[in-house]
């Protein structure tokens, strides 16, 4: 039996100005995608998922629109902690040009 659940959000101070399916927002300058944002699928009600539902996120690198730029989805398994993506940073501390994509990708359909 799965029991329903409303996906974690970090707090507003860390997500002042990001989309309200954008759950939290970490940050390892070590890696090529140094950029992980963990969201919620838009086209799905909170209160549906499963509580052992995968958790969704999009790696991105600094420059993702250019020539060797790097934008990933994935999904982790339940009961891994986000915080192994690196440190939690603001959503407004991300470049403008990686905030543009990760809404352009999360929100039309990928083709």
């Amino acid at each position: 039996m799965s029991y329903s659940y409303k996906p974690r959000r970090c707090g507003k101070r860390w997500l002042e100005g990001a989309p309200p399916y954008i759950l939290s927002v970490h940050y390892a300058p070590k890696f090529a995608d140094c950029y992980t944002f963990f969201y919620w699928e838009t086209d799905r009600e909170p209160e549906t998922c499963p509580r052992d539902a995968e958790q969704p996120y999009l790696a991105t690198s600094h420059g993702v629109e250019d020539v060797f730029g790097f934008s990933q989805s994935g999904s982790i398994p339940p009961g891994v902690q986000r915080r192994y993506s690196g440190k939690h940073i603001k959503w407004l501390d991300v470049p403008k040009n990686v905030r543009k994509h990760v809404i352009r990708r999360l929100e039309e359909p990928y083709e």
